[in-house]
């Protein structure tokens, strides 16, 4: 395994069990040490602190996986991200839902790791839909009346939604036009409003 050294007084850290050596820390690095090579980090007087992941052009040159002088295990990063689907597993406050963060990096002495996860429940083709980022509370939307320039807020029913798009079940048709930018100043029932194309 490569090894990097730490410049004399900059192990504080690392004994602190903070999970990244910046690169100021650093005194010296194994010529043969790669981007994503796996290396042992020694403090200036030559005490094995630990071993983490090596990035050679970033301010963090060290995340920090495994603490003191023994070998790390080799299913260390998969027995990790095991360890943490179990905690999410067993939480009831997650049961439920269609989307979390599996695996959080430092939060789970992974630095620099994280794993996103979004369960599709069901799906329901050709279906009118409307962007989720256009519905306010209450199922309400804004929406465009081309001959009279105004906005209208009106509710609609929804059906299966995820972060993205809503489906709705009654109360839109095909063709509508909602308002998507709703953290503009001055959207209000009633206002004068015109479309705008689309960002090309």
């Amino acid at each position: 395994m490569n090894e990097l050294v730490l410049q004399p007084g900059r192990d504080r850290s690392v004994r602190r069990r903070h999970p990244w050596v910046l690169s100021g820390a650093v005194a010296s690095v194994d010529g043969g040490a790669e981007a994503g090579d796996f290396v042992r980090v020694r403090s200036a007087e030559g005490e094995a602190l630990g071993c983490g992941d090596y990035s050679p052009r970033s301010n963090i040159r060290v995340r920090m996986l495994w603490r003191g002088k023994d070998e790390p295990p080799e299913a260390l990063v998969s027995q990790r991200i095991a360890a943490a689907i179990a905690r999410r597993a067993a939480n009831p406050e997650l049961r439920g839902i269609e989307a979390l963060r599996l695996v959080n990096a430092e939060a789970d002495e992974l630095p620099g790791l994280s794993a996103d996860v979004e369960v599709i429940l069901e799906t329901r083709p050709d279906v009118l839909r409307v962007p989720t980022a256009a519905v306010l509370e209450g199922d309400r939307v804004y929406v465009l009346d081309p001959d009279a320039g105004r906005l209208t807020l009106i509710h609609f029913t929804p059906g299966i939604a995820n972060w993205a798009w809503t489906e709705v079940a009654d109360g839109l048709a095909a063709g509508t036009e909602v308002v998507t930018s709703l953290e503009r100043e001055g959207i209000a029932d009633g206002v004068r409003a015109r479309a705008e194309a689309p960002a090309p």
